[in-house]
């Protein structure tokens, strides 16, 4: 089975191997085993379980193909006779945008399927495909990109959400809080990797959604909430409230008061706000330490 289809189609089958022997035992047809693994299987076990058990269905290939964002998109239109390059290049770009639609869409179903299904060791790094919103068409399958000139401010805002929702499809396929503990610099180093800011703050919401986020450094949260910037602030508060959701943990409630004044005050200033939060975090633990 080729790479990209396990990269992006890793199918949970040791759990349905487990939810298979829980059945038999409610059953009585086999002895009381347990059906958890202890570790993880690891892409490429994946990829020969899938292989073995839908060894000729060729949806497997289809799907990740569909759900991959990555490669241009093939325009297939012909310029009619007496048509103008300038009007044909301009309907290739119409149509390229109503595609770009469908290329947006394709994180929330890749969210779907690899969902929680990627092991993690330190010497991994979180990959990110890029986001191609680039298309090619005839003749001589030349290069059609978006006219910028031509989007309004919507659709640029839909753009930048498409970018952001691509992180968080990534980093939801690597595992969850009640399946392994992340080290906090590895989280840090997710983020630092990335492109651009946009994305990389999908992934920080991503590590929120998990249950990872309270795991990071809270000198590292304050560093990069002094950034200012929109989407990495909204996923901190966002991802830090539902993975504390339920407990009435303090840290949370001082971070969203701390980025009130974010608008107001100079980065230096910002940068000064957030060092005394973080040494008010210092002085209460180790007061509260026994």
């Amino acid at each position: 089975m080729p790479t990209h289809t396990v990269e992006y189609l890793a199918l949970p089958i040791w759990r349905t191997i487990a939810d298979l022997l829980r059945y038999e035992q409610d059953l009585g047809l086999s002895p009381s085993v347990n059906p958890k693994l202890r570790v993880p299987p690891s892409l490429d076990i994946q990829g020969l379980w899938a292989g073995r058990r839908f060894r000729h269905d060729l949806r497997l290939d289809n799907v990740a193909v569909m759900l991959d964002s990555q490669f241009q998109t093939l325009l297939p239109m012909k310029q009619r006779p007496n048509q103008l390059d300038a009007d044909f290049r301009e309907e290739q770009e119409q149509f390229l945008l109503s595609c770009s639609l469908r290329t947006l869409s394709q994180a929330f179903g890749r969210a779907c399927v690899i969902y929680h299904c990627t092991p993690v060791s330190m010497d991994l790094k979180l990959h990110v495909s890029s986001l191609c919103l680039t298309g090619r068409g005839h003749p001589y399958h030349r290069v059609i990109d978006i006219n910028n000139a031509d989007m309004d401010a919507t659709v640029m805002k839909m753009i930048d959400w498409g970018h952001f929702y691509n992180g968080v499809s990534h980093g939801l396929s690597l595992m969850g809080s009640e399946q392994i503990s992340f080290d906090p610099m590895w989280l840090g180093l997710c983020y630092a990797r990335q492109r651009d800011i946009i994305t990389g703050a999908g992934v920080v919401y991503a590590f929120g959604l998990s249950g990872h986020i309270n795991l990071i450094n809270m000198y590292t949260i304050h560093e990069w909430l002094a950034k200012g910037d929109t989407y990495l602030v909204a996923s901190i508060l966002l991802g830090s409230a539902i993975t504390a959701r339920g407990t009435c943990d303090i840290n949370v409630h001082k971070m969203e008061k701390s980025t009130r004044w974010l608008p107001l005050i100079s980065p230096l200033c910002s940068q000064r706000l957030f060092s005394s939060c973080i040494s008010t975090h210092w002085s209460n633990a180790r007061h509260s330490s026994p």
